[in-house]
């Protein structure tokens, strides 16, 4: 019996005498010694299946916190698996297998045998992640978990043929290479996809291995006439699917308007067995032209890398499956940028500002400019399963000796035996545009004051070191420091910022107000603008670079202020740098149906306090930025949406290269078949969207509408004329029963466009009255 029917019908299968024991505690008053399991969950259900038939389950206690503690006990000696189920008895309820990674990290297993005396303390276990895109109540993948005490680890207590030893160091141990063939940590007895096709068991009659069927559809690579067709299962080439007769069904092919009888005039976006989906984690890094007066910030860029394994269960790759390394490449333009240490001086004073003797082209945390060849990503984080390059010392000089703002690195994952699997060309934003000259050259409002001996300007002939060496004048003078002759300054040495962690030895002051709230409540008497953004464009890049080029920065109702506040609000006291940051539900307030006035906001703020929704359909992770956040199928919610300030589709022809080379047009990833190989109609997409781009979606959604029109009215508007959450994100072609339909890119979609209204009963021409 499959886990997906056996986890539903407990109840039943009790009834049955197909199990020895039901309830919590198990067991019936049996004597048999037992083993304990303790843990927190969100607050879950647990249960445990054993060998012998065994059944065991336990309720997490709510205390009030998000870490709800739990007992469940279990035979000892006797194998079982485990299973937590969130939100138990309601309709979104997920049941969750876990698994548990083995010690040498390459492995997990999902049965555990554990022996008198080896109670286990499981910790905290984070069910956040869980995704049920097909709607069974069963999450699409296992929970892994790992141990840091490798003494308790659960498979280290673990001896499934009882000789003693542990089933980790035992060669002779029964193999369970013919209870699980593909390898996924799911037995036959469970695994709803016995061979690993991407076919579900109940629907696949061949049981073909992938290395039999290349493109999944059930029929063997040897007899398959159509190995370009994902979805056609039925062994016949569709015509009616293939509208430009190139071979690809309509589902597959980016291009099927504008071909021939024999191929497209563009070529179809051809799908890897593996993407890349990487960004910068701000948007905008920022570095000072001169290091030899004062730094703010050193160069420093970070770039985090996910690798995902294409299929019907896309996989997010781990650093035990893949590595990630990245190069120098050329954009658009020509511009290409290799190198640093040959374009600012921050490497002659380096050790006198951060305490580290740098070799040129290393960076504070270690990781180099490529060069002409490439570097290693240095860190993996196994809770957001991404990898990262941080500290890459970018410049924004191109090796032309041209300012890029934009440049770009091609990053590029591979298996653990070297081969390619997949890369992605990434901004690395940097730029040097803090211009303090504008305020503190000699003679300018900063350095005017006739009682004050500034910079001469004929010994001091750039004018950015001129405005370096007035500012430390000018804080000597008001603060009784002596900051002019102990250059080169580290301004984080003593006013707490980012880069202050970077600084060898370093050691907060409590005494002095962070650079933040030391710069924005000393200049905020500089002008807000409401139209242009100036008051933040004076010091933060800037009007060349102009950094919020996302999707918001090219909307003329949006500016800095609108998301970050005014001067005041950004150096308030009761602000934490970096962590008091507007969330995405301070604006995105919800859907057509459910929304807080407006479905977007065009101010992040309620009378100076961040604006929060009651509607969480739009919002992050619970207390987690959005730089920080993960969405649908543990994907980084920068993966699809792209990097801070830069949100698809960018104003900057380099921050879209990733949108547009894996779905053909800039902006949000939102095309299932970027990570699915293959998928059902479904609403269970991120935000609650249906499949995108899919020609079975125009045929065949109004059973959908049936069963629940709320879940379409939701973005298509509750008169269902359509809203900005039903915009096209490129030009589309439907092909219907009713005829073939063309929408435009941008245009709100309704019912009518191919059809009549069904909340009204009425015709095509309904939208325009």
């Amino acid at each position: 019996m499959k886990m997906k029917r056996w986890m539903r019908s407990v109840g039943a299968v009790c009834a049955l005498g197909m199990l020895t024991a039901c309830g919590g505690g198990g067991g019936g008053g049996s004597t048999q010694q037992t083993v304990t399991l303790s843990g927190t969950v969100p607050g879950t259900l647990i249960e445990a299946f054993g060998d012998n038939g065994f059944y065991t389950k336990t309720t997490s206690t709510d205390n009030g916190t998000g870490q709800h503690p739990f007992t469940l006990e279990v035979p000892a000696d006797i194998g079982f698996q485990m299973v937590m189920t969130m939100n138990e008895n309601q309709a979104n309820a997920i049941s969750i297998p876990i698994r548990f990674n083995a010690i040498d990290g390459n492995s997990t297993q999902s049965r555990l045998r554990l022996s008198k005396g080896n109670d286990l303390a499981l910790g905290h276990i984070d069910l956040s992640q869980a995704v049920d895109l097909d709607g069974d109540s069963l999450s699409d993948a296992p929970l892994d978990l790992t141990f840091a005490d490798s003494a308790k680890h659960p498979l280290r207590l673990s001896d499934l043929d009882g000789d003693g030893t542990v089933d980790q160091l035992d060669t002779n141990t029964v193999s369970t290479s013919n209870q699980d063939p593909d390898n996924d940590g799911w037995p036959n007895s469970y695994d709803p996809d016995d061979d690993g096709d991407s076919i579900l068991d109940e629907n696949d009659s061949d049981h073909l291995s992938s290395a039999q069927d290349a493109d999944g559809d059930g029929i063997h690579d040897e007899s398959d006439a159509d190995p370009h067709n994902d979805d056609d299962s039925d062994d016949r080439y569709d015509s009616s699917l293939d509208h430009d007769h190139d071979g690809y069904i309509d589902d597959e092919d980016h291009d099927y308007t504008t071909g021939t009888s024999n191929g497209d005039s563009t070529a179809p976006i051809t799908r890897s067995s593996h993407l890349v989906l990487a960004s910068n984690d701000l948007g905008m890094h920022c570095l000072d032209k001169d290091y030899s007066v004062f730094s703010l910030l050193p160069p420093y860029n970070v770039v985090n890398a996910q690798v995902v394994e294409r299929g019907l269960r896309p996989k997010i790759l781990s650093s035990s499956e893949a590595s990630v390394s990245y190069s120098a490449t050329t954009d658009s333009t020509g511009s290409i940028n290799r190198t640093s240490s040959d374009k600012v001086n921050f490497w002659t004073h380096a050790e006198a500002l951060f305490g580290q003797q740098l070799s040129d082209e290393v960076g504070l945390s270690g990781q180099r400019m490529p060069g002409n060849g490439s570097e290693d990503f240095q860190q993996y984080d196994s809770t957001h399963k991404w990898f990262t390059a941080a500290g890459i010392p970018i410049t924004p000089y191109d090796d032309a000796g041209n300012t890029n703002a934009y440049p770009v690195l091609k990053v590029q994952a591979k298996s653990t035996n070297g081969q390619s699997l997949a890369e992605a060309d990434v901004v690395l934003p940097v730029s040097d545009e803090t211009d303090c000259a504008s305020c503190h050259d000699t003679g300018e409002q900063g350095a005017n004051r006739s009682s004050i001996t500034w910079t001469d300007s004929s010994t001091v002939a750039d004018k950015d070191t001129r405005a370096k060496i007035n500012i430390l004048i000018l804080h000597d003078v008001e603060n009784a420091t002596n900051l002019q002759n102990q250059t080169p300054v580290m301004c984080g040495s003593c006013h707490e910022a980012g880069a202050s962690a970077l600084i060898s030895n370093h050691q907060s002051n409590s005494s002095v107000p962070s650079l933040s709230k030391a710069l924005h409540s000393r200049h905020a008497f500089i002008s807000q603008s409401s139209s242009t953004g100036d008051a933040c464009y004076a010091c933060h890049p800037g009007q060349d670079t102009r950094c919020l080029r996302g999707a918001m920065g090219s909307s003329e109702e949006i500016v800095c202020e609108d998301c970050h506040g005014d001067m005041n609000t950004v150096a308030s006291s009761t602000r934490t740098p970096w962590v008091d940051l507007p969330r995405c539900e301070s604006c995105h307030t919800g859907d057509a149906v459910d929304n807080d006035g407006a479905i977007r906001r065009t101010n992040a703020f309620d009378n100076s306090t961040l604006h929060t929704s009651s509607n969480s359909r739009f919002s992050e992770s619970s207390d987690t930025l959005f730089k920080d956040s993960l969405g649908h199928g543990g994907v980084a919610c920068r993966g699809c949406h792209g990097s801070p300030h830069a949100i698809w589709p960018s104003l900057k022809e380099n921050d879209n290269l990733i949108s547009e080379t894996q779905q053909g047009h800039a902006g949000t990833l939102s095309e299932c078949s970027i990570c699915h190989s293959s998928l059902e109609l479904t609403t269970n997409g991120p935000h609650g969207m249906h499949n995108v781009n899919d020609s079975r979606w125009a045929d065949e959604h109004e059973d959908f509408y049936e069963a629940n029109p709320n879940s379409c009215k939701s973005c298509h508007g509750t008169d269902l004329k359509g809203t900005v959450l039903s915009r096209t994100a490129d030009a589309r072609v439907y092909h219907t029963e009713e005829g073939t339909f063309s929408a435009a890119k941008g245009q709100m979609i309704s019912c009518s466009l191919c059809h009549g209204n069904p909340s009204r009963g009425s015709s095509h021409d309904d939208d325009d009255d």
